[in-house]
């Protein structure tokens, strides 16, 4: 009797031990969740902790300036900068994303009626063969994730990114005609959507570019299984040469954002009529600055007249913009401005001391024996 007594108290203490054991098991699941690293269900027989539950989740791929920089984002551009790094940590490489999309200064959701770009450009070193697969790759996985993400809205955004090459493909190119046909046989457009391609070219671009994405910019790159995030002015970490300014490559952009003034006030685009005759003046101003000629102040006056009347107000700058007394103005001072970068690029190209300096007179303001030819363009 004592032999069965004994037997049956060790059978009943095994069962409360058991069922102790499962219920401790339950408490400790409840109170971890499965992504948990405490969570019972992520611990090896060898006690080690295993994989997280979700090996892609942002908080675990994405370094902390990357997470902040998304934290602070939202609408189409947060769903772009996903997107893109997302892409970066599929399949490498280096992207520059910059303007007002990664700032949110004067950023306008395309999805929501705005004209707002999401520029972009691929960093990559080696020859131009492996650049141009590179690009390519990068091109196709950004635009099947827009098509995934936005559905019918898809095409809309995709018309407003623009993925520039890396800088070996456009390597040695003057001007925006000579950049077009070598990307047109090349079969690259920047545009994901296909439309018009858009871009500054040739000399003086890169200057620009580095200034405006140290300005405005943010590299995202992957090291290791991580993505990380910087401002725009670690690309020379990367390899990368600071563009040089020169009174030739200040003339080209200048032509260039005059037409693109020229482009905008067709389109009806007032953000970018303003945008781009500051940028036009900014580089003329810079290439009569490296020539040391006397400045001008006559696109200034224009950009005063449209802070004065509509700051910050696009309703208002778009009606200012239409004003006929306001376009006859803009028109005068864009035919000014052509002409003027015109003679700079005819003055860094002239061998002929005698035609050098004719060409210094007509550029100065005011003074020179061409003085009252010039006095019409001023």
């Amino acid at each position: 009797m004592k032999k069965n007594t004994a037997v049956f108290s060790a059978t009943s203490y095994f069962l409360i031990l058991l069922l102790f054991s499962q219920a401790f098991i339950q408490i400790n699941f409840a109170n971890y969740p499965p992504g948990s690293q405490k969570h019972p269900g992520n611990y090896t027989e060898k006690g080690t902790t295993s994989a997280p539950a979700n090996p892609n989740a942002p908080d675990e791929v994405f370094d902390a300036a990357t997470r902040n920089f998304l934290n602070d984002l939202s609408g189409t551009r947060k769903e772009v900068a996903l997107i893109v790094i997302e892409t970066v940590n599929r399949a490498g490489g280096k992207v520059v994303a910059v303007g007002s999309w990664v700032s949110g200064k004067t950023y306008l959701d395309p999805l929501l009626g705005g004209t707002s770009d999401h520029d972009l450009r691929v960093i990559f070193e080696g020859s131009e063969e492996l650049a141009t697969a590179r690009y390519r790759t990068l091109r196709r996985e950004i635009v099947s994730r827009v098509n995934q993400k936005f559905g019918a809205n898809a095409g809309k955004v995709l018309s407003s990114i623009n993925l520039y090459p890396p800088e070996i493909i456009l390597e040695g190119i003057d001007d925006a005609a000579e950049a077009l046909q070598k990307l047109q046989k090349l079969g690259i457009n920047p545009n994901l959507g296909d439309a018009v391609t858009e871009g500054l070219w040739g000399k003086g671009a890169k200057s620009f570019r580095d200034a405006y994405e140290a300005k405005a910019g943010c590299v995202f790159w992957k090291e290791g299984n991580t993505v990380r995030s910087g401002f725009a002015d670690l690309l020379p970490s990367f390899g990368e040469n600071a563009g040089l300014y020169t009174i030739q490559g200040s003339a080209n952009t200048a032509n260039q954002f005059a037409d693109k003034v020229d482009d905008a006030v067709r389109a009806g685009d007032a953000k970018s009529v303003r945008k781009n005759l500051q940028r036009l003046r900014d580089s003329l101003k810079k290439g009569r600055d490296l020539g040391r000629f006397n400045q001008t102040s006559y696109l200034d006056d224009l950009l005063k007249r449209l802070d004065d009347c509509c700051k910050n107000d696009l309703t208002k700058l778009a009606g200012e913009i239409d004003n006929p007394a306001f376009r006859q103005s803009l028109s005068s001072g864009l035919q000014r401005a052509k002409f003027k970068a015109e003679l700079l690029l005819r003055y860094t190209a002239e061998t002929n001391p005698q035609n050098i300096q004719i060409l210094r007179d007509m550029l100065q303001t005011g003074t020179g024996k061409w003085a009252r030819v010039k006095d019409q363009w001023h």
